[in-house]
């Protein structure tokens, strides 16, 4: 259930991490998330691009650099330099075309 969809986000997400020149996990890891009653699915693929870059040598903060390429990834995902990514939030929610916070 869900393979070829899944398969299709793993090229979306390749090909954005490719468009961005950032290096990724050659494999997507999806992992099935209860959202609201229903089942999705999320990656911590934004998590492992940062630990690649630091394993390289890259003096970097991997938690914050993750949050950096998040951000990126929805970027070019969405279509939009305009999404918000709270890193002070523990829910990181994504919105466009939004210049404020709202909850």
């Amino acid at each position: 259930m869900f393979s070829q969809e899944l398969a299709s986000l793993t090229a979306l997400v390749s090909a954005a991490f490719d468009r961005l020149q950032i290096p990724h996990p050659e494999q997507i890891q999806w992992i099935p998330i209860p959202l609201a009653g229903q089942w999705g699915f999320g990656t911590a693929v934004a998590f492992q691009a940062a630990a690649l870059e630091a394993k390289r040598g890259d003096a970097i903060q991997v938690p914050a650099r993750a949050q950096e390429i998040a951000s990126q990834l929805a970027a070019e995902l969405l279509g939009g330099d305009d999404v918000l990514v709270d890193a002070d939030d523990r829910e990181h929610r994504h919105e466009r075309g939004r210049g404020d916070r709202r909850r």
